[in-house]
C-alpha cells in the first residue's frame, strides 16, 4: 500500500523504540528494567534472509575524526575559507548562483547544512553561504530558498542534526507535506547517525556554532560516512525518516495490527555465547527466564538482574548505569550464585561471555550482528553488552525498516505497555494497514518478521486484526 497522503501537519513519533531519543541523536543500547513475575513465554546469523543480509558489514574506524575548532562569533571560519552572507533581495542572485556552481552528484562535495536561530547555514569544502533568518521568511526569500533546497537534481546535504534542521526549514519557510518530505529526502547523511553506526565520537551542535557547523558537516561528516557500515545506508538513514514522518494512529476502514518479540536479549545472547542448554529451552518453546532461574535456584524477580549482570561482564558500575531499577532485586551473593549454579549447569555460557570479553581486551571494539561499530575507549564490560544490547536494538530497527520498504508508513515500535517492559525483553511493534487482502499481509508480517531466522527461535507473535 502506499503512503497516507494528507494536507494536515503529521504527528511525529518519538524515535522507534529508544527511550529519550528522538530524531537523530545517539541511540542507547541498554535499558532500565523492572522485573515481572508474569512475564510472558517466549552463531552469527546465517548468509540469507533479505534487509537484514545486505545490511551486514565489517568496516574498521583507524582514527577519531576532530571537528574543526568552535567559535561562539557566528559567521567566522577557518582562515581564508570564503563565505557570503544573504542579507538583502539584491543578493538572491549570488545564492542562486552558489547552489549552480556546487558539484553535483559527488558526495565528497555534500553540501553541510545547519540550521540556528538567526538563520540558514550552507558551505562546502570550498564556500559557504548565511540566509538571515529575516531573508527566509519573507517574500520572495522564502521562495527562493525552497525552490534551490528542492530542486531536482541538486546537491544533497549532510546536518548534524536532520531533524531538528528539517524541522525548522519547515516551520520558517512554511513547506506542504509533500515538501516536506521532499526536503527530508534530500538530506543523505546525519551526523549523529553516523556516530551510531561507526562509533565516530563528534562535538554536539552546541558546542559548535554557525558556519563552522555547516562546514564541518560537509567535511567531517563525509569522512565519518566513508567509515559506516552497510547498515548506516541501508537501516539507519531509512530509520531516521521513518522515524520522523511515521504516524501510528489509527485510520478508518484500516486493520491494526502487532509484531511482538519476547525475551529478545535470551535469544541474542545464547546466539552469541552458543549455550546449547539456553538454546535448547527456546526451541522448545520454554519460558527462558523460568529455565535460568530454576538453573540459579533464584525466584524470577532476582534472576532477571542477575542475568543481566552477567551480559554486564559483572561490572556493577555498569549494571548500575545500564539497569539501575534492577540492582536493588540483585541476589545476596552473585558471585556464589555464579560459582554454585552457572559454572556447573551452563558453563558454556558463562564461557561464552568469558571469550567474548578476552575477545574484545585483545581488539578493543565490538561490533552489533550488523556490523555497527563500538564507540572508543570503553571496557571489555560495556564492549559486551554493547554487542549484544545493540545486537537487539539493531534486529528490531531492521524490522522496521523492512516494513516500511513494502508501502506501510504508519507502524512505530514501543515498549510494551502492558508491562512496562524495555524492548530488549519484549518490543511490540504496532500498525496500521488499509490492504484488503489481509491474510497475504499478515503472511508477510510473519516472513519478514523472523528476517530469515539470523538468530533461531525469534518466534514472533504476529496478529492483524
Amino acid at each position: 500500500m502506499g503512503k497516507k497522503k494528507t494536507k494536515t501537519k503529521r504527528k511525529r513519533s518519538k524515535s522507534v523504540g529508544q527511550k529519550g531519543h528522538t530524531g537523530s541523536s545517539p541511540r542507547p543500547t541498554g535499558g532500565e528494567e523492572t522485573p515481572n513475575d508474569d512475564a510472558p513465554v517466549g552463531n552469527r546469523p546465517e548468509e540469507h534472509g533479505r534487509v537484514y543480509n545486505a545490511a551486514r558489514s565489517v568496516r574498521e574506524v583507524d582514527t577519531t575524526i576532530r571537528a574543526i575548532p568552535s567559535n561562539p562569533t557566528y559567521g567566522e571560519a577557518a582562515p581564508k575559507w570564503p563565505y557570503t552572507t544573504i542579507d538583502g533581495v539584491d543578493q538572491y542572485e549570488d545564492f542562486t548562483t552558489w547552489f549552480q556552481n556546487t558539484t553535483l552528484g559527488d558526495e565528497w562535495s555534500s553540501v553541510g547544512l545547519a540550521t540556528l536561530h538567526d538563520g540558514l547555514y550552507l558551505a562546502t569544502k570550498d564556500s559557504g553561504i548565511f540566509v538571515t533568518l529575516a531573508q527566509m521568511m519573507g517574500r520572495p526569500g522564502a521562495s527562493v530558498v525552497t525552490k534551490q533546497l528542492l530542486a531536482s537534481g541538486g546537491p544533497k546535504f549532510i546536518s548534524r542534526d536532520v531533524t531538528e534542521d528539517v524541522s525548522f526549514l519547515v516551520g520558517v519557510l512554511q513547506l506542504s507535506v509533500e515538501d516536506e518530505e521532499l526536503l527530508l529526502d534530500k538530506f543523505a547523511h546525519d551526523i549523529g547517525q553516523l556516530s551510531y553506526a561507526t562509533g565516530t565520537p563528534y562535538l554536539r551542535r552546541g558546542e559548535i556554532t554557525g558556519i563552522k557547523d555547516a562546514l564541518d558537516a560537509a567535511t567531517v561528516g563525509v569522512m565519518m560516512s566513508v567509515n559506516a557500515p552497510k547498515y548506516y545506508t541501508r537501516i539507519g538513514m531509512p530509520l531516521l525518516q521513518h522515524t520522523y514522518l511515521a504516524d501510528a494512529s489509527g485510520i478508518e476502514t484500516s486493520h491494526r495490527w502487532t509484531i511482538i518479540y519476547d525475551y529478545l536479549i535470551f535469544k541474542v545472547a545464547a546466539q552469541y555465547t552458543q549455550d546449547p542448554s539456553i538454546k535448547q529451552w527456546l526451541i522448545e518453546g520454554k519460558d527462558p527466564l523460568m529455565e535460568f532461574a530454576s538453573v540459579c535456584e533464584l525466584d524470577k524477580k532476582e534472576a532477571l538482574p542477575f542475568f543481566l549482570w552477567l551480559l554486564c561482564g559483572e561490572d556493577m558500575n555498569l549494571m548500575q548505569r545500564e539497569h539501575s531499577a534492577s540492582v536493588p532485586h540483585m541476589p545476596d551473593n552473585p558471585q556464589m550464585v555464579k560459582a554454585m549454579h552457572i559454572d556447573k549447569r551452563i558453563p558454556s555460557f558463562r564461557m561464552g561471555i568469558i571469550q567474548m570479553m578476552e575477545e574484545f581486551q585483545r581488539s578493543r571494539k565490538a561490533e552489533t550482528f550488523w556490523g555497527r561499530i563500538s564507540p572508543s575507549q570503553l571496557s571489555p564490560a560495556e564492549l559486551l553488552h554493547f554487542a549484544i544490547f545493540g545486537s537487539v536494538q539493531d534486529l528490531l530497527d531492521i524490522v522496521v525498516v523492512s516494513i516500511n520498504t513494502a508501502g506501510s508508513n504508519n507502524h512505530v515500535l514501543v515498549s510494551d505497555e502492558e508491562t512496562g517492559y524495555a524492548n530488549w525483553l519484549r518490543a511490540r511493534i504496532v500498525g496500521y494497514t488499509e490492504r484488503n487482502d489481509i491474510q497475504e499481509w499478515q503472511r508477510y508480517l510473519e516472513d519478514i518478521a523472523t528476517l530469515g531466522e539470523p538468530i533461531p527461535s525469534l518466534n514472533p507473535k504476529v496478529l492483524v486484526e
